[in-house]
């Protein structure tokens, strides 16, 4: 399944390596004839991690998959229901493991799930993902709107994606995502990638996202994760998503989080200014959700 799952990036390298555009294209026609003849051979998701990004969701994902009643996905983040919708069911389903394969699940229960980080804010994906997968489970990590867009901006910043520092480029981010949401709103075809790496602040303000996925799925089919409580207790969390998935409970030897954020101590000037900005949103946020997240501080 040579293009199941890759980005831009990841087809390049292969029109690299294949070294003949012609060639790219009869394998992307083989592939396309591939995912067509196969698809009602293929699971799709039981459940969908959605986000959010710098919280925990490659580990959670990473811990679920090692359950013997768990089959992964080709890739971890395959963003159907984001950048490639326009490539239809049939290759979303080429993504997941054969049906078949419930044979060597052992007599377990069989499920499968996905993890795209940029599923919970992108204005379509709830809906998108409603018409395919209706009965789904939602699995959503929260983490400290602070905490995780330093973490964004650190991790950039790593892959020298950016040169300025963190308070530069919070002070340009509006200037930076001006036009691009309404751009996505009107064209449902149009994937800001301006938005995705550039909003270190706007993804966090969560409760302008989430509430879209309550819309289309009921709430006992959403759990929603406070990431400070996986990253102290990943065991416990792991195994209270496992109860929400319906599937018995495991222990696995070591419980590593995941690509570490490059944590350089965030100045205090600037948090004392960010729990000034992000308090009234984790206020609506914490009143929609019942809950609160002691973020304020």
């Amino acid at each position: 399944m040579i293009y199941s799952g890759i980005g831009q990036s990841d087809r390049e390298k292969i029109r690299s390596l294949i070294g003949n555009t012609s060639l790219y294209s009869i394998a992307k026609t083989i592939h396309k004839g591939y995912t067509k003849l196969t698809a009602d051979f293929h699971v799709l998701p039981d459940f969908l991690i959605i986000g959010a990004a710098k919280s925990g969701t490659s580990s959670l994902y990473e811990y679920l998959n090692h359950h013997p009643s768990i089959l992964p996905c080709v890739v971890k983040e395959p963003n159907y229901f984001t950048i490639y919708y326009d490539r239809g069911l049939d290759w979303y389903k080429s993504c997941f493991p054969y049906k078949i394969q419930k044979i060597f699940t052992q007599g377990q229960k069989f499920i499968v799930g996905e993890a795209t980080a940029r599923y919970y804010w992108h204005p379509f994906s709830a809906e998108r993902a409603y018409r395919v997968v209706p009965k789904a489970k939602i699995i959503l990590l929260l983490r400290n709107p602070i905490d995780r867009s330093y973490s964004h901006y650190r991790m950039r910043f790593k892959n020298k994606k950016v040169e300025q520092s963190f308070e530069e480029e919070i002070r340009d981010e509006p200037k930076n995502l001006e036009g691009e949401w309404e751009k996505m709103l009107n064209d449902e075809s149009y994937f800001s990638f301006k938005f995705n790496s550039n909003g270190y602040l706007t993804k966090g303000l969560y409760i302008n996202y989430i509430k879209k996925w309550f819309e289309f799925f009921p709430k006992n089919q959403i759990l929603v994760i406070k990431a400070e409580d996986f990253f102290s207790d990943p065991e416990k969390i792991t195994n209270q998503t496992l109860e929400f998935l319906r599937i018995r409970p495991f222990k696995l030897k070591k419980y590593e989080i995941m690509r570490k954020g490059l944590e350089n101590k965030l100045k205090p000037e600037t948090r004392r200014k960010l729990v000034e900005y992000f308090k009234p949103y984790n206020h609506e946020l914490y009143k929609f959700l019942k809950r609160d997240f002691d973020w304020d501080k």
